[in-house]
C-alpha cells in the first residue's frame, strides 16, 4: 500500500463483503477483508445464494409483535431470547417495534427495492470478469406456507414487493 492509498476494511466475506472489496480495489482503496468464518460460511451460506431484487420487505412488519408470543413458544420458531438478556436488548426491541408502522416500513421497502434492483446484473458483470459466468444466473424461486392463514398473513409483503416492481404468480 502506497502512503497516498485510502486503506478500509470490509467487515465480513460473503458474497456482499467480497463485492465490496472488489469494488473499493477498483477504486484505488487497500482492502482487509475480516470474518470470523471462511469465505461464503455465514449469510451467503445461510441465503442459499439467492440475489434477489424483490427482496424488498423489512423484518420490522405491522402485526409481528402479535407474532412474538407464538415465535417464543415454538421449539423451531424464528426468534429465541435469552431472559436474563432482555434488559440489555430492550432498546434495540423498542426500535425495532417503531419501525414497523406503515409509514416507516414503506420508506424501508423503497431503500430495500432501489438497493437490491441491479443486484442480479452487477453480480453477472463481476462473475463475468472473473471468468465464472455461470455461477450467477437467474432461476425461480417458490414460497411455501403451511396454512392459508399464514398466506394471508404475509400479504401485505406481497403487495410491498408488486408495487416495487416485484414480478411473481401466485399458486394455489
Amino acid at each position: 500500500m502506497n502512503e497516498s492509498q485510502q486503506h478500509t476494511v470490509v467487515i465480513g466475506a460473503g458474497i456482499v463483503g467480497v463485492c465490496c472489496a472488489t469494488y473499493l480495489q477498483r477504486q484505488g482503496c487497500a482492502v482487509t477483508l475480516v470474518d470470523r468464518l471462511p469465505p461464503g460460511e455465514a449469510c451467503s451460506f445461510g441465503n442459499a445464494g439467492s440475489l434477489s431484487p424483490g427482496s424488498c420487505v423489512p423484518n420490522p412488519m405491522p402485526g409481528n409483535l402479535a407474532k412474538v408470543p407464538g415465535w417464543l413458544l415454538s421449539g423451531d420458531g424464528p426468534l429465541t431470547i435469552r431472559w436474563r438478556y432482555l434488559p440489555k436488548l430492550m432498546p434495540w426491541l423498542i426500535g425495532f417495534i417503531r419501525a414497523g408502522t406503515p409509514a416507516r416500513v414503506e420508506a424501508a421497502a423503497d431503500a430495500l427495492a432501489t438497493l437490491h434492483s441491479p443486484t442480479l446484473e452487477l453480480y453477472q458483470e463481476l462473475a463475468r470478469q472473473a471468468g465464472i459466468s455461470d455461477l450467477v444466473r437467474p432461476s425461480d424461486y417458490l414460497f411455501v406456507f403451511g396454512s392459508e392463514a399464514s398466506y394471508a398473513s404475509s400479504s401485505y409483503g406481497w403487495q410491498l414487493r408488486r408495487a416495487r416492481g416485484a414480478r411473481f404468480d401466485e399458486l394455489s
